[in-house]
């Protein structure tokens, strides 16, 4: 095609605003791309969709080439130019495009050279196609070219827009239609004018008539007399904006009047006010509350008539009926008792119990026959036969009790007798101590077994004291005895026993009339015990304040290190990214220097899963470890920890056997160990660190305090301190116990290396002396006696081998934009299709519109309002066939049942290992169908 290009931009830009405002009609797209390529001088012009959500294989909405337009056009977008303007931006290739693009063979075809593209997107952003123009020659004007395609692409969106919406409405209008014929309830929607515009399928039925005559009715048509007001009190109730219930009758085709209940509700159809009329059929209901009500008067007149008190009880143990002989026998009205079960203030709390627990054995099915005393409300006892039968009443279990009178009414309450076994029953079996004592005199009247216990005297020597000679202070009982005071509570006293020991009382008095003279029943009780026990609650309360403060700093480091894992897995992914390209290049130098890098990394990596195993109190991953090759690699970190004026020197001796321990936690007893030794020094000394192995037998642990014996590798740590008190070694080691002032430590560095040493089967030994202080950890070897054995290899150290290309759609999720960045860039490398979500909300709504073309999900855990494992919930329940892949800074509290529950493939720790990643995806991309094969174009180069 000949060059059709303006003189001018200008020209140009109203020729193109000319254009797009002409085009209307169905054929909007074509003319479109018609005037596109005639003002571009364009050979081909185009504009196309996606043929499915997500797919990557387009479908022409117009296709102009040489002049005429190409019908039923599609094409795949892998490998085009198209590729890299579909969802991102404009691109234009002003010459070399088949260079550029050698496996599109459509364009090699056309002898296109140059090409220019525009993505095409909704009112929110999203991409819905794109608009491209090819020439078979270099492209001269792109900046003109850019103009001019963005003018056509915003009415093309334009377009697409209306068409959606209108779309959307014929959409809701069928899923109104859809809802409204399938509602059980018959549904007629009614004008101002109370006509029938409109009636569902369930309506029809009800009232038998054909769709037709129901819509030339109004409602009084279709009721009785009787029932019109009723109507139209719901429908003015609904023309007023309200929702009013009612029940009236209603008349069927054939004449038959059945019940109905009626609901109003205000709505608007075709864009006017209108109501909505609900009608349910409840014929059978009614009849069958009538028989109920029948039943129910028959149970009421065979209640009333009995002669004997009847009591219904429901299962929360409250009266629900009683009847006319319940009052005349008890005193109580029907009201009166309706509702609960005793009242407390009423009857004596046993006598409500005793009861009770016949209604509760019935209940659990059982029938019960009794005889015991009961009682009126004027107080009157009578003796009484009293029976419970379990059964339903209105399908819920209850219990009926009938109570006869079977003596005739006993005389006013029987006055308590004063026995003396009784008194002297409850006197003695008191636990205090217990005194009479006559006010005036103080001497005691009478003492009970606790109290010669207590302070060591028969009860013949206490009788024969008064109550001073207890005292082991002025008595300060005696002021309140002489006041008239009813009772007195004297919270502290300290009297002394036999012996001479004195010891702290509590002492509560009350004051009576005995036989005429003023008397004083004091019970004494020994609170030695809770004073110290208040004293150590006092220590304990202490201890927990910096318990407290310590939980406030763990989750704050957990809080930090998961914001460094994501900073960690971008870091290290885009190593391995850049490994892989130096693999490429063969620039051995380089290669070292990002392994040196990588090394770094996976270090941070392993100190950050130690703040997240301190913060959330968990163990870490116990694996064999050489050692003096890790202390060796640890002390070169400790330099931040210790001032300049501190000298660090290593002796370690290598060819050890390997321990089994977390080297996290290896790291962190010598970080312990070496600020105790910085503290004690003052920040100024000399600091030995060594590593050897140890055979011992017999040598007392410092901290656990047992013996122990055999092969070890001795990790030791000394400093040029003073020499510690040996009071201090007995307790240093206990959680919260230190020397320094307060402040300046929290006392759990030395209790942390206990715990991770003896966790670890180890003992700890201190020697100290005033030439300075050793503290020897002793961890068991693997290989008893043997030498030279080495160590698992850190995660994350294994060789690269090449790896074949991938096929698939990814949808990763994750809420760290470097995160997901890195991990769409990795996986596109290795030949993958790659979406990503920045919620798992957002990735769950993408997933139900276009979850069709998507093989694998993987998926960061903690992410905000909605976390990895409840998304990968959802999408085993809505996409079954999707295999989803979690990955997670801390992923203790993630067992395997739970995993599984939610469809988790894989859990993968965060940093994410690319090695890890590729092999997890490979198996879940076959298990979902995809296999592994040679990518169809070459990778992509920046």
């Amino acid at each position: 095609m000949t060059a059709l290009l303006p003189a001018s931009n200008e020209e140009a830009l109203r020729s193109a605003a000319l254009a797009v405002s002409r085009a209307v009609g169905q054929d909007v797209f074509r003319e479109l791309a018609r005037a596109m390529a005639a003002i571009l001088g364009a050979d081909l012009a185009f504009i196309a969709l996606p043929r499915e959500a997500g797919s990557r294989r387009m479908k022409m909405l117009a296709f102009y080439a040489d002049g005429r337009i190409v019908e039923d056009f599609e094409y795949d977008v892998a490998g085009t130019p198209c590729e890299t303007v579909l969802g991102q931006q404009f691109r234009v290739y002003r010459s070399g495009l088949q260079e550029l693009f050698p496996s599109d063979t459509d364009f090699r075809r056309m002898a296109a050279q140059s090409y220019a593209g525009c993505p095409l997107m909704d009112a929110r952003g999203r991409p819905v196609g794109l608009m491209s123009v090819v020439l078979r020659r270099e492209m001269e004007h792109p900046e003109l070219v850019e103009s001019v395609l963005k003018i056509f692409a915003a009415r093309a969106e334009a377009e697409l827009e209306h068409r959606q919406a209108e779309s959307a409405i014929r959409e809701r209008e069928a899923q109104y239609r859809a809802t409204f014929d399938a509602s059980v309830d018959g549904m007629a929607v009614m004008d101002a004018r109370d006509r029938i515009v409109d009636a569902n399928r369930a309506f029809l039925a009800m009232f038998g008539h054909g769709r037709e005559a129901v819509l030339a009715m109004a409602p009084k048509d279709l009721v009785p007399d009787e029932s019109i007001a009723t109507c139209s009190q719901v429908l003015s109730a609904a023309g007023e904006g309200k929702v009013f219930h009612g029940e009236c009758k209603a008349r069927r085709a054939d004449g038959t009047l059945f019940d109905i209940e009626l609901r109003g509700v205000p709505m608007h159809y075709l864009g006017r006010p209108h109501r909505l009329v609900i009608v349910r059929d409840i014929t059978e209901r009614k009849r069958a509350e009538a028989a109920v009500r029948e039943s129910e008067e028959q149970y009421r007149a065979m209640f009333n008539a009995s002669e004997d008190a009847l009591i219904l009880w429901d299962s929360q143990l409250r009266r629900v009926d009683v009847n006319p002989a319940y009052e005349r026998i008890y005193g109580w009205s029907r009201d009166e008792v309706i509702g609960n079960a005793y009242e407390a203030r009423a009857v004596p709390q046993g006598y409500a119990e005793q009861r009770l627990a016949l209604v509760r054995r019935s209940l659990a099915g059982e029938k019960c026959r009794v005889e015991f005393e009961s009682l009126r409300k004027n107080g009157e006892r009578f003796l009484a036969e009293v029976a419970t039968i379990p059964f339903l009443h209105r399908g819920e279990p209850h219990v009926l009790t009938m109570v006869r009178d079977i003596t005739e009414r006993r005389k006013g309450e029987e006055r308590l007798r004063q026995s003396e076994e009784r008194y002297r029953l409850l006197f003695e079996m008191e636990s205090d101590a217990i005194v009479l004592v006559d006010v005036e005199t103080f001497q005691h009247l009478d003492v009970n077994r606790a109290a010669a216990e207590l302070y060591g005297y028969s009860r013949e020597e206490l009788l024969a004291l008064k109550s001073s000679d207890l005292s082991a202070e002025d008595d300060k009982t005696r002021t309140a005895m002489r006041t008239g005071a009813s009772f007195v509570r004297v919270p502290l006293r300290y009297h002394r026993k036999k012996d001479g020991t004195v010891f702290p009382v509590e002492i509560t008095a009350n004051f009576f009339d005995l036989r005429g003279r003023r008397t004083m029943l004091a019970a004494i009780r020994d609170i030695t015990e809770r004073k110290q026990a208040e004293e150590a609650r006092g220590r304990l309360e202490a201890q927990l304040r910096q318990a407290q403060k310590m939980e406030a700093i763990g989750h704050l480091s957990g809080g930090i290190a998961h914001d460094f894992n994501n900073i960690l897995t971008g870091i290290l992914g885009y190593l391995t990214l850049a490994a892989e390209r130096q693999d490429e290049i063969g620039d051995a130098r380089l290669g070292r220097h990002l392994e040196q890098a990588r090394k770094a990394s996976l270090r941070a990596r392993d100190l950050i899963q130690q703040m997240l195993t301190f913060s959330r109190g968990g163990k870490g991953v116990s694996r064999p470890v050489e050692v003096a090759g890790l202390i060796e690699e640890s002390v070169s970190l400790l330099g931040s920890s210790l001032p300049a004026t501190v000298e660090l020197a290593t002796d370690l001796q290598s060819g050890l056997p390997a321990v089994l321990i977390d080297p996290v936690q290896v790291e962190q007893v010598l970080l312990n160990l070496c600020i105790n030794a910085r503290d004690a020094m003052k920040g100024s000394g000399s600091i030995r660190v060594g590593v050897h192995s140890a055979a011992l037998s017999g040598v007392v642990c410092a901290s656990c305090r047992k013996k122990f014996g055999g092969s070890f590798v001795e990790l030791s740590v000394r400093d040029a301190c003073a020499k510690i008190d040996p009071k201090v070694i007995e307790r240093m080691f206990k959680p919260f116990f230190t020397t320094k002032d307060a402040g300046r430590g929290s006392g759990m560095g030395l209790s942390m290396v206990h715990g991770i040493v003896h966790e670890h089967g180890g003992h700890i030994a201190v020697d100290s002396s005033t030439l300075g202080t050793t503290f020897a950890v002793y961890l068991p070897s693997l290989v008893d006696g043997a030498a030279g054995r080495e160590a698992a290899p850190l995660a994350g150290e294994r060789s690269r081998a090449p790896r074949a290309r991938l096929s698939g759609h990814v949808l990763v999720v994750d809420d760290e934009q470097v995160v997901g960045n890195f991990m769409s860039e990795l996986l596109q490398g290795w030949g993958l299709d790659v979406t990503v979500q920045r919620s798992a909300p957002e990735a769950a709504a993408w997933l139900e519109r276009r979850g069709a073309g998507v093989d694998v999900v993987v998926t960061d855990q903690t992410m905000p309002r909605m976390t990895g494992l409840e998304l990968a919930r959802r999408i085993a329940s809505q996409h079954p066939r999707i295999p989803v892949l979690l990955y997670t800074g801390y992923a203790e509290n993630l067992d395997d049942r739970l995993l599984a529950g939610a469809g988790v493939r894989a859990l993968l720790r965060k940093p994410v290992e690319p090695d890890l990643l590729y092999l997890e995806l490979r198996e879940a991309l076959a298990a979902a169908g995809t296999s592994t094969r040679a990518a169809r174009r070459p990778a992509r180069r920046p």
